[in-house]
């Protein structure tokens, strides 16, 4: 299914009295219901049109509760499922996505290219590569977040962070069990999951935001979890010359607006990523992303002094609006920096 096409699916919603109250209110990502059925014919099709052709397999007699919650930022999609019984479902080879696992409530066992391994929720994840037959066996009451990357998509972002690297297979090894790697695999995940949490299920995320998360979850899927890539990703870059860097520093002062990551930057300035990362940190002792951040709230600042709380301007609003989703994170950001909070430079106003 297009990028487009599994947006405008996604939109659809099960009416409120379908789901429990209880689990209305703990799901992940409950305001974004694509379905609950208890036919597993039904749970078939629309795990195909989301993911891939699948056979679901229950034991006779067992009850099937089968629930998915999915959001799309392009080609990087996230889904909450659970089906509630005892489950084995058989797949053929993905094709266009890798799928990171990650459980939960229950553990889940899988078979890929001979080999058998299994996750459990806390203490594993799991990195299906898209080019073999899947098998797996759900425990019941398995539940878990899959994040679905598309292939093309994760491959060009490889080769923009390693640009000597040459083209190659993408591959990675299948369990995140590293405490290191699974608690960076969780975050980039959860910042994605948060984001949608706390934005109307109506809105379309903006483009300064999707970018970012976006890059967070691919550049932290690609160097924390072992593949093809990894020797090349975690080689010495190249140095870089301060007119990059200062091309780079010119891209963020005169559009902090525009959807910039760390990645558009380097390609803009003709370096890959990790030497901009390196040269910012010789040239100028920071990062290009936190470059950005001081410049974005710099200008939040800014929107804030000019304010006039009366024509409905938020703290959040402005948060958002510079790319931070998370108006915690960004009050003590602000606080940091200037010493006073937000809502208080925002009140001088009023």
């Amino acid at each position: 299914m297009s990028g487009s096409k599994r947006e405008d699916f996604m939109r659809v919603q099960i009416s409120a009295a379908d789901v429990a109250p209880d689990e209305a209110e703990t799901a992940p990502l409950s305001r974004y219901c694509i379905v609950r059925t208890s036919e597993l014919s039904r749970a078939e099709d629309e795990g195909a049109q989301l993911l891939s052709e699948n056979h679901l397999r229950i034991r006779p007699g067992d009850a099937l509760d089968a629930r998915i919650h999915g959001v799309s930022l392009g080609p990087i999609s996230l889904y909450y499922m659970k089906y509630g019984a005892e489950l084995e479902v058989i797949a053929p080879p993905l094709g266009d996505y890798v799928a990171v696992t990650l459980p939960l409530e229950g553990t889940m066992q899988l078979r890929q290219a001979g080999h058998e391994f299994s996750v459990a929720a806390g203490s594993s994840a799991g990195v299906i590569s898209p080019d073999q037959d899947l098998r797996m066996k759900w425990s019941p009451g398995f539940a878990m977040l899959c994040a679905r990357l598309e292939l093309s998509a994760l491959t060009a972002f490889a080769r923009q962070l390693a640009p000597d690297a040459g083209e190659r297979q993408l591959g990675f090894t299948p369990v995140v069990s590293r405490p290191t790697a699974l608690a960076a695999v969780r975050g980039a995940v959860s910042l994605m999951q948060d984001m949608f949490e706390r934005v109307d299920a109506s809105e379309r995320v903006a483009p300064m935001i999707a970018a970012q998360l976006r890059e967070q979850l691919m550049a932290t899927l690609l160097m924390v979890q072992p593949n093809s890539y990894s020797a090349a990703l975690l080689a010495q870059p190249r140095s870089v010359s301060r007119c990059a860097v200062q091309e780079a520093v010119d891209l963020i002062e005169s559009s902090p607006e525009a959807p910039l990551t760390v990645a558009s930057m380097a390609r803009a300035v003709k370096v890959s990523p990790r030497a901009l990362q390196m040269g910012f940190r010789r040239q100028l002792s920071t990062s290009p992303a936190a470059y950005l951040t001081e410049v974005r709230l710099t200008r939040a600042r800014r929107d804030l002094i000019s304010a006039v709380p009366s024509d409905g301007t938020t703290v959040a609003g402005v948060a958002m609006r510079w790319g931070f989703t998370h108006p915690g994170r960004f009050a003590a950001y602000y606080r940091r920096r200037y010493g006073e909070a937000p809502s208080t430079t925002l009140a001088r106003n009023g």
